[in-house]
């Protein structure tokens, strides 16, 4: 796809509290407060670990929930990197397909990456 740009304005990820992590065949919904959601379609990493996105990946990242966002920003402009303030770090993969690999909703917009 496209990639996330060096320069875009992740701030209004942090602060955020994953709230609920929705699970299907081939995504996962990263739910926060204030009406922000991550849908992952491709791999994530949480701490080293990987996973394609759906049940796999649900289960690594289960044990965010109730953790609040202290860092987000781009990585080697096509990743999105999420620090937590358990210190757990995911890392949402953007895939060399021509499809969606994940979006970030909130009361701003969509950002399709």
């Amino acid at each position: 796809m496209n990639g996330l740009p060096k320069d875009t304005d992740l701030s209004f990820l942090i602060g955020r509290q994953l709230e609920q992590v929705a699970v299907g065949a081939f995504q996962i919904q990263l739910h926060f407060d204030a009406s922000v959601c991550i849908s992952i379609e491709g791999e994530s990493e949480l701490d080293g670990a990987r996973a394609p996105a759906g049940v796999e990946a649900g289960r690594l990242v289960l044990g965010l929930i109730g953790q609040v966002v202290s860092d987000a920003r781009p990585i080697a402009e096509r990743h999105l990197g999420l620090t937590f303030d358990n210190g757990a770090t995911l890392t949402v993969i953007e895939s060399d397909e021509p499809f969606e690999s994940y979006n970030i909703t909130s009361p701003g917009g969509t950002l399709i990456v």
